[in-house]
């Protein structure tokens, strides 16, 4: 049943006069090249948020909130055809859907489908999904969620906050998403003098990326048996060239599966990052998560887990920049996985985070990027993509969100998940967001994986187990 059909078509089209951005025809270039040549390989790279809330909002709300993002951002009212951005006809009856689901069916199976469903790449590239039905997280309760879809191509993690906010009619103050976008560096005396290091420091990091040594195989990617005792189908030796046939084999695409944990306190992290010495609740997370997914190893007969990499995509747009875009790169983040002892992973993780924070591992990693993406061949790009992603374990994202909540049609969110798409044939992707003093998580992971779910139990022990050992009370 479509939620647009109480009103006439005629009232929900966007006239030409009502627009506030003019959009620039032309060719697709850059990461939105990149990433909407991805859905040739089968690769659906669509971003999807799941955000539960109290009550259904009203219809009048909802539209005029979809009448104020397709004003606002460009994107929403343009296709792609032929590599070039093209105006196209909006109707909100296409893009706004209300879906009450079966008796038999739950909210999670339902992400979990969406997540897996490709785009009609003639039509408008996003979404907006009004769901009601069971969720196994709420005891088969019945809520009321958001089920927001997008594809890559028209913007990344960040540009979904900007929509939202948008969306919202609740005002968002002037400078509230400064904090969401800028890459905060760790603070350090004379930092220009520091900086002129990077002229030496930078050609070594390079060096690191191109050579980095692929993670030992955990038995997570599941989807091919390989040649030479090799499991996960990737390539057999630790170092290779991006033209090795054996690196370059894909595993046939499995089916991605969606999950998501309860609500975290954000002060919880903050007050164990500030006794050992930071303010990146990222880095503590990143702790967290290392310990989870070391016991979940365990649990699944790997008796001696080993570190593994992760991919985490940041932003290089400016703190003033709303607009839908992707203005990223992605850096190699290695989690301490293989290290026993929870204070030693924390400081692990901190020193690691410092050294990203400080060093010019964001500015070569950005610089790597654009010129690839200048001077290659599309098909290049995805086989580099696809060489370096055999590198890696997981996808690792955080997104910032307003610190005073988000609002759809005048519903706060109670809870929001993100499910960011997976690069190359990684076979976990885990997303963290943080708004209104509470953090969330949402896993995309391979559908044969057994009990990724457990993941979460583990990281609430890990939790627990590091408050205990410095006297966090409750």
């Amino acid at each position: 049943m479509s939620f647009c059909s109480c009103f006439s078509k005629t009232g929900s089209r966007i006239t030409p006069d009502a627009l506030e951005t003019e959009l620039p025809v032309g060719h697709v270039r850059g990461i939105d090249r990149l990433c909407y040549a991805q859905c040739a390989g089968g690769n659906p790279m669509t971003i999807v948020v799941v955000a539960f809330m109290d009550t259904m909002p009203e219809y009048g709300e909802v539209v005029e909130g979809l009448q104020r993002l397709v004003r606002r951002h460009w994107r929403l009212r343009a296709v792609i055809r032929d590599g070039h951005w093209c105006p196209c006809a909006f109707n909100a009856e296409k893009q706004l859907v209300y879906q009450t689901l079966p008796l038999t069916g739950t909210i999670e199976d339902y992400v979990s489908y969406e997540a897996n469903r490709t785009f009609d790449m003639t039509e408008n590239l996003w979404e907006w999904q009004f769901v009601k039905g069971a969720s196994k997280g709420y005891g088969m309760e019945t809520k009321v969620c958001i089920v927001i879809r997008f594809h890559h191509c028209l913007g990344d993690g960040l540009s979904l906050v900007h929509l939202v906010q948008t969306f919202s009619p609740r005002p968002v103050e002037d400078g509230k998403a400064a904090h969401l976008s800028c890459l905060r560096r760790t603070h350090r005396p004379c930092r220009w003098l520091w900086i002129l290091t990077w002229f030496f420091w930078g050609p070594w990091v390079m060096l690191t990326i191109l050579l980095m040594r692929a993670d030992r195989d955990h038995g997570l990617r599941q989807g091919c048996k390989a040649e030479d005792g090799h499991q996960d189908g990737g390539c057999c030796r630790r170092y290779c060239c991006c033209c090795c046939c054996c690196c370059s084999r894909r595993r046939p695409r499995v089916q991605k599966r969606c999950i998501w944990s309860q609500n975290y306190p954000l002060e919880e992290l903050r007050a164990i990052g500030l006794l050992v010495g930071t303010t990146s609740v990222t880095a503590v997370a990143i702790a967290l998560v290392s310990g989870a997914l070391r016991d979940y190893l365990f649990s699944r007969g790997n008796a001696k887990p080993t570190n593994i990499k992760a991919i985490i995509p940041f932003s290089f747009r400016s703190s003033t920049e709303t607009e839908m875009m992707n203005e990223m790169s992605l850096l190699f983040f290695k989690l301490p996985v293989g290290m026993d002892d929870d204070m030693a992973r924390l400081r692990k993780s901190v020193s690691n985070m410092d050294t990203m924070k400080r060093g010019p591992h964001a500015l070569v990693a950005y610089v790597l990027l654009k010129l690839g993406l200048a001077i290659l061949p599309v098909q290049w790009l995805l086989r580099l993509q696809d060489y370096f992603a055999s590198k890696c374990t997981l996808v690792f994202s955080s997104v910032p969100g307003p610190a005073d909540g988000m609002f759809i049609g005048g519903s706060l969110l109670t809870s929001t998940h993100g499910f960011p798409p997976p690069v190359g044939d990684l076979p976990m992707c885990l997303s963290m967001f943080s708004s209104q003093g509470k953090i969330s998580f949402g896993l995309l992971v391979d559908g044969n994986l057994p009990e990724p779910e457990q993941l979460f139990v583990h990281y609430e022990s890990r939790l627990a187990k590091l408050k205990g050992r410095l006297n966090i009370l409750d």
